[in-house]
């Protein structure tokens, strides 16, 4: 799978011991930033689908606001319950003063521009299965 490389915000745009929520390539997604640099992860609980912005960070973690299921906020780890799954975790770098996370990109994304929408002629419509 490869992957694309996505800006997020200027690297000033976080504080240390901040997170700010981001949607990057239709993707929601939770960016941290601690002394020792900045980590992405999924921005919703795997639990109930809960807000991560609301949670509380706490070391390299972050907590949900509404059940206190855990995540690490380096791997996306579940770390306690009652979250179901791992979250999707991003790798990051920064150039020239900008956040860019590294996101994912099937085969079938990225040929998608090859597929278009074909209408049906008028004289067809009425072969229809029955």
């Amino acid at each position: 799978m490869s992957s694309l490389k996505a800006p997020v915000c200027p690297v000033d745009a976080l504080s240390i011991g901040e997170m700010k929520q981001f949607t990057v390539q239709g993707r929601e997604i939770l960016l941290a930033r601690k002394q020792d640099g900045f980590f992405a992860i999924a921005a919703h609980c795997s639990h109930k689908g809960a807000p991560l912005i609301q949670g509380v960070m706490s070391n390299r973690h972050v907590v949900c606001p509404w059940h206190n299921a855990c995540f690490s906020l380096q791997t996306g780890a579940l770390l306690e319950p009652p979250g179901c799954d791992h979250l999707a975790s991003y790798g990051i770098e920064l150039h020239q003063g900008t956040v860019y996370v590294e996101l994912p990109v099937s085969k079938v994304e990225s040929h998608v521009s090859m597929f278009v929408e074909v209408p049906v002629p008028v004289s067809y419509t009425h072969l229809r299965a029955h």
